[in-house]
């Protein structure tokens, strides 16, 4: 039986793509007080982690740590989580760092071979969870749904 890949990092259940860069900060609490983490810019996304309080902070994963971000930062969007199976071939599909054929191989995955799909697409690749890390596949190596 194929093997699941597990993250590194607790399971995220969406994202959050800021709509306001450098303004809303990540912060180590839930409130405005509290230490900052970081300050995304526009258009990043922040991994959702599935739990938001009363005051509407979502506990996210930011620079490889948990923290709260302000629900006005930006849209919410929950994902399923889902695995992807690899699709037969002669040859092991190569996982890499970047949706890039010259970036660098994390993995080879022999068909068969479940990944965490994370949702995401770039350059006919699809972003997955190998090995406790990301990495990217090509999409022509995922079997049809």
């Amino acid at each position: 039986m194929a093997k699941k890949a597990t993250a590194k990092k607790p399971m995220t259940a969406g994202y959050i793509e800021i709509k306001l860069g450098g303004f809303y900060h990540v912060r180590e609490k839930n409130s405005q007080f509290s230490k900052s983490l970081g300050t995304p810019k526009k258009g990043e996304r922040i991994a959702y982690m599935g739990e938001t309080d009363m005051l509407g902070w979502h506990k996210v994963f930011y620079n490889g740590q948990n923290g709260w971000l302000y629900k006005q930062a930006g849209p919410l969007t929950v994902v399923e989580r889902k695995y992807l199976k690899v699709k037969k071939s002669r040859t092991l599909w190569s996982v890499r760092s970047a949706p890039d054929g010259n970036a660098k191989v994390l993995a080879r995955v022999a068909s068969g071979y479940k990944l965490l799909d994370q949702g995401e697409t770039k350059n006919n690749y699809r972003l997955v969870i190998i090995d406790n890390q990301n990495g990217w596949i090509p999409n022509r190596a995922i079997e049809k749904e």
